[in-house]
C-alpha cells in the first residue's frame, strides 16, 4: 500500500493514506487480562486503536518509519457485509506551519461530519532510536508510538513500544498497552461529546 507523503507548497492536505476498506465482524468481545487498563474501553474504540496500530506496524515494516495519520472507523454500511462489520480508512496528516495545522484539523472535522465516522484514532507522536546514522552500530530500531482515540462519550490511548530488526525486516518486540485515559490531542479536542463524568 502506498501513501502520498510529500509535503507540497499548495497548503495543508489530509492525503489519502492506505485507503483500506478493512472489514471486521462487528465489535467482538475481548478477553482482557486482570488489571488491563483498557478493559473499560468500548469495543469499537478498542478495535479502532488496534487497527491503527496494525496499520502503523505495516508502515514501519515496509518503510522503516511512520508519519502522523488519522484512522476513521465507520459502522456497518452496504459494503460492510450482513454481519454489520466496520470499515476503516486512514489519511496521513501533513502540515508545515501552525496555520496549516489548524486547517488540517478543520478538514478532519469536516470529514467526520460529512461521512459520519463513529470513531477516530490519531497518531501524532512517534519516537525512535537507532536511526540511520547508527545502523552499523545497532541494527535494531527501537521506538514508541502513541495513539489517541475518541468516539462519542469515550476516549482511549494505545502506547506501543517496539523493536524492529532492519536486516531481517521483522519485529522482535511489539508491546501494546491500552488505557481509557484522556490524553490531550489537538486533532481530537471537542470532536466528539466528552466522556460522562464519573466514568
Amino acid at each position: 500500500m502506498r501513501r502520498s507523503r510529500r509535503r507540497g507548497r499548495g497548503g495543508p492536505k489530509a492525503h489519502p493514506g492506505p485507503q483500506e476498506a478493512a472489514k471486521t465482524a462487528g465489535p467482538q468481545p475481548h478477553e482482557a487480562p486482570a488489571g488491563d487498563k483498557g478493559a473499560a474501553l468500548p469495543a469499537m474504540l478498542r478495535i479502532t486503536l488496534e487497527k491503527a496500530a496494525d496499520m502503523a506496524k505495516r508502515e514501519l515494516a515496509s518503510r522503516g518509519r511512520v508519519e502522523p495519520m488519522a484512522v476513521f472507523c465507520y459502522q456497518g454500511g452496504a459494503d460492510a457485509g450482513e454481519a454489520g462489520g466496520h470499515v476503516f480508512k486512514a489519511v496521513s496528516l501533513v502540515w508545515r506551519t501552525e496555520l496549516q495545522n489548524e486547517a488540517v484539523r478543520r478538514r478532519v472535522r469536516e470529514k467526520i461530519a460529512a461521512e459520519g465516522a463513529a470513531a477516530l484514532v490519531v497518531l501524532t507522536r512517534a519516537a525512535g532510536e537507532g536511526t540511520a546514522g547508527r545502523q552499523k552500530e545497532n541494527p535494531d530500531q527501537k521506538g514508541t508510538l502513541v495513539f489517541t482515540g475518541a468516539m462519542p462519550g469515550a476516549r482511549g490511548v494505545a502506547r506501543v513500544a517496539y523493536v524492529f530488526q532492519r536486516e531481517a525486516k521483522t519485529f522482535t518486540s511489539w508491546d501494546m498497552r491500552l488505557s481509557s485515559e484522556t490524553l490531550e490531542n489537538f486533532f481530537l479536542d471537542g470532536i466528539f461529546p466528552p466522556p460522562r463524568s464519573g466514568r
